[in-house]
């Protein structure tokens, strides 16, 4: 599927509130120029312990989280975003496509796994999945 047939407006993920929380600058940049024109409103964070310091202090509706990062990775941060915005869903961004990946994924109950490098219509497809009705 392709974001032009998921999508009846460019600002489709008007007022959605996403938390971007990735280590390399250049991956940030990245994803804030794939989602400049979705309307949503983007925050970044550089590991998962700044992630949990920022959603204890606002509430996402979503949250794009890279697996290895400094301090506390994605598989550490999961659990606790759980636990403080459970309605929040999460996508996760890696290199790391090894098959004990998407199994240890997959028992945190995430769903959403986007291998780097994808085209930017994957991500707006998968974003596209969670914009509420």
């Amino acid at each position: 599927m392709s974001y032009q047939s998921n999508t009846s407006s460019p600002h489709f993920l008007h007022g959605i509130r996403l938390l971007i929380v990735e280590d390399n600058a250049i991956n940030v940049r990245i994803l804030e120029l794939q989602l400049r024109k979705t309307g949503a409103i983007i925050t970044t964070a550089s590991n998962g312990r700044e992630a949990l310091s920022t959603i204890q202090s606002a509430a996402f509706d979503g949250i794009i989280l890279d697996l290895h990062m400094p301090e506390m990775n994605g598989y550490d941060t999961i659990p606790h975003i759980r636990r403080l915005q459970p309605d929040a869903f999460i996508v996760v961004v890696t290199a790391d496509i090894l098959p004990e990946v998407s199994t240890r994924l997959a028992a945190l109950q995430i769903k959403d796994i986007l291998p780097k490098p994808y085209a930017a219509e994957a991500l707006l497809d998968i974003l596209a999945q969670h914009r509420p009705v």
